[in-house]
């Protein structure tokens, strides 16, 4: 009973501790971003360096790489990704991922609305912007997006993995695809650097948290 009680005690407070001190790094992260930006100050300076020298790579071949990798990110690739994933993880009764994974992006897609219509910051005007996008810059949707759900999707491989080259595979390949689609939004020209960075790091934090909750949960099914 008392091994019981220890075990259960360990599988609470470790991620619990691990999640809430890495939320926290993101968050703090986040504010400093926001307050860059709002202030105009080194980091809005370097989000002009960067637009204009992606000028210097773009291509015909890579202009159509980024926007199928921007496509992603949108609002109605990630529903039929949350769908399919929620019948999949349903099929196998595994109701605490279909829980997240309906939870995770939709929270995110009301903090980005919150946060766009707080700061109001306009997108980049230029004449490079190969699609067009509405409402304001920061942050950038799709770039939470791509940490709230294929983030998630990333964790749920990675523990399911047994081989260690599986999980570095899997690892490596979340974090690229994560990278890219944010990328492909300051290289298509409807967002600012600063924009995709702010919402990896607020991503960063409110995906801790979940997959926080998760290990929680999982922890307390595996000592019962």
């Amino acid at each position: 009973m008392i091994k019981s009680k220890m075990s259960r005690g360990e599988r609470f407070w470790y991620p619990f501790i691990t999640g809430t001190v890495l939320a926290g790094i993101f968050i703090f992260l986040f504010f400093k971003i926001l307050d860059s930006v709002l202030e105009q100050a080194s980091l809005a300076r370097f989000d002009l360096v960067v637009f204009n020298s992606l000028d210097a790579i773009r291509t015909p071949i890579l202009n159509d790489i980024m926007t199928l990798f921007t496509l992603l990110g949108n609002w109605e690739i990630v529903i039929l990704g949350v769908i399919f994933s929620c019948v999949f993880f349903a099929g196998r009764k595994r109701w605490n991922k279909v829980i997240a994974l309906i939870v995770s992006p939709a929270i995110g897609e009301v903090f980005v609305f919150i946060v766009k219509n707080l700061v109001q910051r306009e997108r980049p005007i230029t004449i490079s912007q190969f699609i067009i996008e509405n409402g304001f810059s920061f942050p950038s949707a799709h770039s939470f997006v791509a940490l709230s759900f294929y983030g998630l999707l990333t964790y749920f491989a990675f523990r399911h993995a047994r081989r260690k080259r599986i999980k570095l595979g899997i690892l490596i390949a979340g974090i690229v695809l994560i990278l890219v689609i944010g990328f492909s939004r300051i290289y298509l020209g409807v967002h600012w650097a600063s924009d995709v960075l702010a919402s990896y790091a607020s991503g960063a934090a409110w995906l801790a948290l979940v997959i926080t909750a998760l290990e929680i949960f999982n922890g307390n099914e595996n000592v019962k």
